[in-house]
């Protein structure tokens, strides 16, 4: 009896240790895991920090950039491919710009509009599919750049969607050649058939030919090599000065970019399935 009561205790005292050492164990792992992650919390945080005063100093120098840039000057540099500009801060960081017309897009509302011009900006706007409501401006004049404007704009200016349909395709074969003049735009408008000069003098108000919004990406490269992208709106003010309108990270952009790619997809699908329907038409008949 004695010799098994004493077994049966060292078999306890075992399975005590056991588990014992299975709980400091857990313990250990658990205080471990919370400090990886408290770690990596802070260094989110400080990376972060380090992030939005990068953003504040390419602000800055993109802004004295652009107010010290003609205006003639950045209209021939949007025309280029970027970036169109690169500022080094040796041992520190690079700054890679690159600028594009950011006036193709109508205002969100038409009451931002000069008032003569209200009631035809509203029908525009009217005629614009809801899967691009979402891209139009929020800021800025109301003037649209004709160079940038999207094929759905271009063909909202007319209440024909036929008509507007042809009058866009027009105006984006001939911008594969080389930038549209006014000239050659208003003379595109008035060779559509049933375009009268009430039209064209109607729609002349709603387009500008020297864009004064702009949007702008800029990748900041630092001195270990690691590259933060971010992403700026600005327009010149009727005074002259450089006006920040908008200023977005890098998760911003990547959101903006998907959003105009599912447009885009939607609006292959919808080409795709009126491209079938006339095609049916045209066997009916």
């Amino acid at each position: 009896m004695t010799r098994a009561r004493g077994a049966g205790r060292r078999g306890f005292a075992l399975v005590y240790v056991m588990m014992v050492t299975l709980i400091v164990s857990l313990v250990l792992s658990a205080t471990l895991i919370r400090q990886d992650a408290q770690i990596r919390l802070v260094h989110r945080q400080i990376r972060n920090y380090q992030k939005h005063h990068d953003m504040l100093g390419a602000r800055d120098i993109v802004k004295l950039w652009l107010d010290r840039t003609p205006p003639r000057d950045i209209a021939i540099l949007v025309n280029e491919r970027g970036p169109q500009y690169s500022f080094d801060i040796e041992g520190v960081a690079r700054l890679d710009i690159t600028i594009a017309d950011g006036q193709g897009m109508p205002i969100a509302d038409a009451q931002r509009a000069p008032e003569a011009l209200r009631e035809t900006y509203q029908g525009l706007l009217d005629r614009l599919s809801p899967t691009i409501r979402p891209l139009l401006r929020p800021w800025g004049l109301a003037f649209i750049s004709a160079a940038t404007a999207p094929a759905e704009v271009l063909a909202a200016v007319f209440p024909d969607e036929d008509a507007g349909e042809r009058f866009a395709s027009e105006i984006l074969t001939l911008r594969k050649r080389g930038p549209v003049t006014e000239d050659v735009f208003f003379a595109t408008l008035s060779a559509m058939p049933g375009v009268d000069a009430g039209l064209v003098s109607t729609v002349r108000p709603l387009f500008t030919f020297e864009a004064t919004l702009w949007r702008l990406e800029i990748t900041l490269t630092d001195d270990t090599g690691e590259t933060s992208v971010f992403g700026m709106v600005a327009e010149r003010g009727a005074t002259g000065g450089i006006k920040v309108l908008d200023w977005r990270t890098e998760a911003d952009l990547r959101r903006i970019a998907q959003h105009r790619s599912e447009h885009q997809g939607r609006r292959s699908a919808h080409r795709r399935r009126s491209s079938r329907r006339n095609t049916d038409g045209e066997r009916n008949l």
